[in-house]
């Protein structure tokens, strides 16, 4: 929830409350707030619901799709999965832990730190001891180069 729309709620209890039609608190609201006033439907629909008793400017709690949590448990499963079959599939691990690919995907990337290379899972970044040796290789490389330059570019 935006703590924008709470300010809101809070200008239109309190507009409701001294006795202000909801046009006419929408009106104040447009004439003090501008670009950032809430729209006339939303300004109706709360200044109603506190016209009918409602105290509190949260949103109840509703039904629907439920949220989900990552347990370390499953994150941990997931990694050791991967640990074990570097070429496993997202699809194959989503089957196996009855997940969406998507929060998969999501485990993987943002929570272990891997992406998929040449059909495997490789950690993201490198280690200093990697980025160094890498540094090291390409070095000697130029200095290969240096050394005879027509040398360098035969086959």
């Amino acid at each position: 929830m935006n703590f924008e729309n709470l300010e809101h709620r809070a200008v239109i209890k309190f507009l409701c409350i001294k006795g202000l039609s909801a046009t006419e608190a929408f009106k104040e609201m447009k004439d003090v707030l501008k670009d950032n006033a809430p729209s006339q439907s939303m300004v109706a629909k709360w200044h109603a619901e506190f016209k009918r008793g409602r105290r509190s400017i949260t949103d109840g709690p509703r039904s629907g799709r439920p949220t989900f949590s990552l347990h370390p448990a499953t994150i941990q499963s997931i990694g050791g999965m991967i640990e074990n079959d570097h070429c496993i599939s997202i699809r194959n691990i989503a089957n196996r832990v009855d997940l969406s690919i998507g929060t998969i995907h999501l485990i993987i990337h943002d929570h272990l730190g891997l992406k998929k290379y040449k059909a495997k899972w490789i950690p993201k970044t490198l280690s200093e001891d990697q980025m160094m040796a890498r540094l090291e290789t390409s070095k000697s490389m130029v200095d290969l180069y240096m050394s005879d330059p027509e040398d360098s570019m035969r086959d």
